[in-house]
């Protein structure tokens, strides 16, 4: 005899189920995890000695009551890490890490406990042909732990130093409120005799036309092309002269179309001397006729086209902005050494002696370009946010 449930039993029946469902969904067992990535990758530099870094323990639900918990750095979890991401690290040193506390709890009716600290040192001393991983896990807790989110791996690897810069696209430039108010902070550019400037850059194609680089119209600047050069060839542009002359053959400082260039020119006051290098190599030089004595950058200059300032990819009127990328922005008041230029292309210490200006375009987002030295002389995209362009320099492996 068959049994036949009516329309309204099956209803009920349903209905009890899902609640059933719906109970069972909501009374799941509460676990702790740590909260954020699971790996988290840093570039080693050899300008960056140390690192901060945090672990935080979470729950999914506010707990009723404190729960402790203890993480502990887990050495043998490092095959499981080469396992999961397909590497090859071997575990980070002692001596470069230190976790102060591990300790630490997260309160009643909370979600999220204070952060676990973790110091890195010494990571200039690390080896750039390998890569380090630091496992953080839980040890205990005074509840569940989630074992698939019970580690960070902290990975330290050799790689790019720069990974991303702007693209001057659409006529866009850098102009610096600072410099046009003649602010405190702009006073070590008043005053500058010997000098080194320098900026990597990709230009997309050269056209007949100045493209400017960095600098002021009429007092130091470096911009590509000129009367008599070629639209490829890199021009100084200085108070007692341009170098090169006009005169010089075609293949003097000629750039390469979509290909990065570290740019350096430096001026020695004693010697009156101006050599241009590229990617650390030595260009061109020329000794000047004459000192150009004292160089003013903040000081308004006046000419026909207005009171000219100082700018990152502009210079005296629109139609000179510079057609490309560029990163590694930096003035100083000392003649750096082709040593010293070479080995520092890619970055340098913000609080190296002699450095007053170094705007790294490394942001990756937004209009807002910082200057890395203390005199905080941030500039500003003149028409929108810049493009933002992801790179690899050098490429890994050069």
């Amino acid at each position: 005899m068959k049994t036949h449930i009516s329309g309204i039993t099956a209803l009920v029946l349903s209905l009890a189920a899902a609640a059933g469902c719906q109970q069972k969904e909501w009374t799941y067992e509460n676990q702790m995890f740590i909260s954020g990535s699971r790996v988290t990758n840093t570039i080693l530099k050899s300008s960056v000695q140390t690192a901060e870094m945090q672990v935080v323990a979470a729950v999914a639900k506010p707990v009723e009551s404190t729960v402790h918990v203890a993480f502990v750095a887990d050495a043998s979890l490092v095959d499981t890490y080469n396992l999961a991401y397909y590497d090859n690290a071997v575990v980070l040193p002692e001596e470069n890490y230190t976790i102060a506390s591990n300790s630490a709890s997260i309160d009643a009716g909370m979600t999220e406990s204070m952060p676990v600290h973790i110091e890195f040192t010494g990571l200039d001393k690390l080896s750039l042909d390998r890569a380090y991983v630091l496992p953080v896990t839980i040890a205990s807790a005074d509840m569940p732990v989630l074992s698939s989110a019970s580690t960070s791996y902290f990975v330290f690897r050799g790689g790019s130093i720069i990974n991303v810069v702007a693209d001057m696209e659409k006529s866009n430039y850098i102009s610096f409120n600072s410099f046009e108010t003649g602010a405190a902070s702009t006073v070590p550019f008043r005053t500058i005799t010997d000098f080194t400037m320098e900026a990597m850059i990709n230009v997309r194609e050269f056209v007949p036309g100045i493209q400017s680089v960095m600098g002021m119209e009429g007092n130091l600047l470096i911009r590509i092309s000129d009367n008599g050069l070629e639209p490829n060839q890199l021009q100084v542009v200085t108070p007692a002269g341009n170098v090169p002359t006009t005169d010089v053959g075609a293949d003097v400082c000629a750039l390469t179309p979509g290909e990065w260039t570290h740019v350096a020119v430096t001026g020695n006051s004693a010697t009156n001397e101006v050599i241009i290098y590229f990617n650390g190599t030595e260009a061109y030089r020329r000794t000047m006729p004459s000192s150009w004595g004292t160089i003013d950058l903040v000081s308004p200059k006046n000419s026909d086209r207005g009171n000219q300032y100082f700018h990152i990819g502009y210079s005296y009127a629109s139609g000179r902005e510079l057609d490309g990328m560029i990163c590694e922005c930096r003035i100083w008041n000392t003649v750096r050494t082709r040593e010293q230029i070479a080995a520092s292309q890619y970055e340098v210490d913000p609080k190296s002696e002699g450095l007053i200006g170094y705007w790294k375009f490394d942001e990756g987002q937004g209009s807002t370009i910082t200057d890395y030295t203390e005199n905080g002389n941030n500039g500003q995209a003149n028409d929108s946010d810049l493009l933002w362009v992801p790179v690899s320099i050098p490429a890994i492996g050069e």
